[in-house]
């Protein structure tokens, strides 16, 4: 009766652990599902769900200082502004989500699109030609303008101005690091602007086909960097 008081007390031991360790695995589940759910919110755009400035920043604070090296594309939908002033924010909202899915399309998983701010997108890549670059560059401005965004009926004719490069540029040493390269391609987006939008521009003074001194590259590069240190300067 000893032997058999004793089995079921430890039958009864063993359930009860088994209890306690289901229990717990299953609060671990949770605890991982509300962490990943706090990561989606911490790292990505609550409308367009693409990263934000949040996760680029995560990124590249791990070489902060060091030579940036890639692609960068400042992307900037054109007259957004009369987007929102004709048909209303929701729709502006919506033209945003839409973009948003054209522009992932475009990519690579691998490559990273960020809700910059507004309605400007950043698009990062790997370091590749220039002339590859050219290219990505025209497939996405043909991804705004080869079909109107349609909502609720409505079919919104979208554009958008580009500014790119690629880096570490050519001719330059050192390198640059990731603000002094968003300056750069930021100069280039607003020369898209000048030139009457719906175009994508390569910095000239970064472009190795066009003939131009060195002085003018660092011309450029100087630009840049005075613009980093006045921003700097207000935070």
């Amino acid at each position: 009766a000893e032997w058999s008081g004793a089995a079921v007390a430890g039958v009864l031991l063993a359930l009860a652990v088994a209890l306690v360790a289901r229990r717990q695995a299953a609060r671990n589940r949770q605890l991982a599902t509300r962490n990943d759910a706090l990561l989606l919110q911490v790292e990505h755009d609550p409308l367009t769900g693409l990263a934000n400035r949040a996760q680029l920043q995560a990124r590249v604070a791990g070489r902060a200082g060091a030579p940036f090296e890639g692609a960068l594309f400042l992307v900037d939908v054109d007259h957004f502004k009369e987007i929102n002033d004709r048909h209303g924010h929701a729709v502006g909202d919506s033209v945003l989500v839409a973009i948003a899915r054209r522009l992932e399309g475009v990519l690579r998983e691998r490559d990273l699109v960020v809700r910059w701010g507004g309605e400007e997108f950043l698009v990062m890549v790997g370091t590749m030609p220039v002339a590859e670059a050219r290219l990505l560059a025209q497939r996405l401005m043909r991804a705004f303008v080869e079909a109107p965004v349609v909502v609720d009926g409505r079919a919104i004719e979208v554009s958008a101005s580009i500014g790119f490069a690629v880096f570490p540029l050519i001719g330059t040493s050192p390198g640059h690091d990731f603000d002094t390269a968003f300056a750069l391609v930021d100069a280039a987006m607003y020369h898209s602007k000048n030139q009457g939008r719906d175009c994508a521009t390569c910095n000239p003074a970064l472009d190795p086909d066009l003939p131009l001194e060195p002085a003018t590259l660092q011309q450029t590069l100087a630009r840049a960097e005075d613009e980093i240190a006045r921003k700097r300067a207000w935070v």
